[in-house]
């Protein structure tokens, strides 16, 4: 048994399926999702195919699901980054993210959902997007 100690808020079941699939997608080079393709001069898209597509830009990166409905917008500007769900903002000013550490995303109408870290997320935007944007 595991307790989260922080802040849980709730989000659609949309939103949830989205985040939890991105960060369960494994990392590894080859597979397809994380083969950037160049949208245009500023734009690189990562796609995994029914699931999420991202799109990073120079200090931005657009999480949404295969519909193309937006699930979370990453602002970046220098050490600052900034989470914006439909409902939600969050604000992490120091680089190593620690305001996101206790802060989670939750949906109580799936059965085997658990409390998503906003840290992993942040995390794993960041890995993308620092892989595509110098």
């Amino acid at each position: 048994m595991r307790v989260v100690k922080g802040d849980v808020h709730g989000v659609n079941r949309r939103v949830y399926v989205v985040l939890r699939s991105f960060l369960d997608s494994s990392l590894r080079a080859d597979l397809p999702w994380n083969i950037g393709v160049k949208v245009d001069d500023n734009a690189v898209e990562f796609r995994k195919p029914g699931r999420w597509s991202l799109t990073v830009s120079r200090g931005l990166a657009l999480l949404r699901d295969a519909n193309n409905y937006p699930i979370l917008r990453v602002e970046i500007n220098g050490g600052i980054i900034t989470l914006r769900f439909e409902e939600y903002t969050f604000t992490a000013k120091s680089p190593d993210l620690t305001e996101l550490l206790n802060i989670y995303v939750y949906n109580e109408e799936l059965e085997y959902a658990v409390p998503l870290s906003l840290y992993a997320i942040a995390h794993k935007i960041l890995y993308y997007y620092r892989s595509c944007v110098r």
